[in-house]
């Protein structure tokens, strides 16, 4: 059986998404713990090698971005993996804040779109 995938896309420049796998939720606590603890300094020093090491260990293919209307492949890399990382090479702001908001939205597309409590 094939995992589901979950699309998260970031604009600021040109829309970026990342396909990613879907976790369970032992793997969702263990992500979030990685954070636990920390100070707020150490949190800020890490908190950009957490996010792009979790978008690289969670996609199920290249990331997208779109140009001239179309879907292309971000592919410099082999794999899904290193295609992140590469795209993720040089800290910069922006890209700072595109992991930020790619990680945050991956753990919110993992809730359902309706409950009923």
């Amino acid at each position: 059986m094939q995992p589901e995938t979950i699309g998260v896309t970031v604009t600021y420049k040109s829309p970026i998404t990342f396909h990613l796998r879907m976790i369970g939720l032992t793997e969702e606590n263990a992500l979030r713990q990685k954070m636990f603890g920390l100070t707020e300094e150490q949190k800020a020093e890490k908190s950009y090698q957490n996010n792009v090491d979790m978008l690289a260990d969670l996609s199920v293919k290249h990331p997208t971005i779109i140009k001239d209307g179309k879907d292309e492949p971000y592919e410099f890399q082999n794999s899904e993996s290193e295609a992140v990382k590469a795209f993720f090479a040089e800290r910069t702001v922006l890209n700072e804040r595109i992991a930020d908001f790619a990680v945050r939205g991956y753990f919110v597309r993992l809730q359902p779109d309706v409950s009923f409590l």
